[in-house]
This record gives structure tokens, sequence and C-alpha cells, in this order.
């Protein structure tokens, strides 16, 4: 008996019996493998932008989850299980990146930022919560060290002529 592909829209040959089955379950038949697999395709498919919102939106509800206990005692298992082929794995991979990481570093752009940083740390974890008046003491430190003249600074601090002031004292 003939019928006709809702896909393709041809003709083709089939058992009555396939025919009468498809019609009693509701289900299209199509003329082969070709069309029956175009068929199932989306008609609009998501792009990827699309795709990796929707996982990143599903992993974000998993992990914070009624699972989520669950999911952290699973993953401190395997850790802990592959805990010495994790680390030689990481070892390699900064092995192999090391050069590209040191000529990143020696960067001035990097140097600058991380100039800033290292000193915004140092500074938090030297004096916590006063961290920012001892970084605006430090600038006017600086500031007045570079306008002072050498015999300012020495005269300051009592070491002008310290030679001759010891003999003196004598």
């Amino acid at each position: 008996m003939e019928a006709t592909c809702p896909q393709c829209g041809g003709l083709f040959e089939s058992k009555t019996a396939h025919i009468n089955r498809a019609a009693k379950i509701g289900a299209p038949l199509y003329c082969g493998r070709i069309c029956a697999g175009l068929a199932r395709r989306l008609k609009n498919p998501p792009t990827d932008e699309q795709r990796r919102a929707a996982k990143a939106a599903y992993d974000a509800k998993r992990r914070n989850g009624p699972k989520r206990e669950a999911l952290l005692a699973k993953k401190r298992e395997y850790y802990y299980a592959n805990h010495e082929r994790i680390s030689a794995a990481l070892a390699e991979y900064r092995a192999a990146h090391m050069d590209r990481h040191i000529e990143y570093c020696r960067q001035p752009e990097y140097r600058a930022k991380k100039s800033v940083y290292d000193r915004k740390r140092r500074a938090e974890i030297q004096f916590g919560e006063f961290s920012e008046a001892a970084l605006v003491l430090a600038d006017i430190e600086r500031e007045v060290a570079e306008r002072a003249s050498r015999y300012e600074i020495y005269s300051q601090n009592g070491t002008l002529n310290k030679a001759q002031q010891r003999r003196r004292a004598l």
C-alpha cells in the first residue's frame, strides 16, 4: 500500500500492517531512515549562548538545591580518592604553560596592576580596617620624601655631620 511521507512529502510503499499500526498509535510513518532522522531534529535549535545560559542556570539550581550536601560530599570523596593523580596532572599542566605565564608576568601592564594589588593587600594584612589610612599616610610620606632635599632629611633625622657630632660629644 502507498503512504505519504510527512517529512519530504513523497510517496512510498509500505505494508498495510505498518500503516495501520502507525495510525492506531498516532505516530508518523516515514519513507526511510533519513526522513525519520530529519523529522526528529528541532525546527529552531537553540544557539550556543542559549544552551550555555540554560546549563548555567541548571547547574546553579542543582548546586544550591536540596542535594547540595550530597554533591559536595561526592566531590570531596572523589578528590581525596584521586588527589595524587589530580595533583600530578595540575603540575604537568603548570610546567607545560610556565613559559607563557612568565611572559605574561613580565608585561608592564601586569606589573603595574600587580604592584597596586600587592600594596593594598599588604596594607590589609598589616593594618586591617585601617589599611586605607595607612596607604594615604604612605603616599604622603613618599611625597614629602620626594620634595625634601638630602640636607633636610639628614637634619630632621639627626644624621647631618654625624661623625662630627660624635667627636664633639666626647
